[in-house]
């Protein structure tokens, strides 16, 4: 296994790419606030293929033009299934669907497929649920 620094090094995210979350943060506070577009997130419930997922990103990206006077589009993007307590847990667990619990690649392909997203400059939101016992 690899700490949280050494995956962010192995796949940075480029100085580019810290600006557009920057802007698109800003963007949605200021849409908060003001009141003056609508924020559609839209998006798989959580993630299961990689090459469905960036096809669905890329016909996003097509669309956003076509809409941004008045919505703000955010693409969903949940790498687990936490409130699934059997079966598949997620994309983060297990992104290759066939073999049980792999973690340090579901880690790594998760953090791949979110750089890759970005850098299309779509906006993303995730969900991280905490289980308590």
């Amino acid at each position: 296994m690899f700490t949280p620094k050494e995956l962010l090094n192995n796949f940075p995210l480029q100085k580019k790419n810290k600006e557009f979350i920057k802007i698109s943060r800003e963007e949605i506070k200021k849409i908060h606030f003001l009141k003056n577009k609508i924020i559609v997130i839209v998006g798989p419930c959580s993630i299961h293929s990689k090459k469905d997922v960036v096809e669905y990103a890329k016909n996003l990206k097509a669309l956003i033009p076509k809409i941004n006077k008045n919505i703000f589009i955010v693409m969903r993007c949940f790498s687990e299934k936490a409130r699934s307590s059997k079966g598949w847990k997620g994309y983060l667990y297990n992104p290759y669907l066939e073999k049980k619990d792999d973690i340090k690649n579901g880690l790594t392909e998760t953090r791949k497929l979110l750089l890759e997203i970005t850098n299309l400059k779509i906006p993303i939101c995730a969900e991280i649920l905490i289980r308590f016992l």
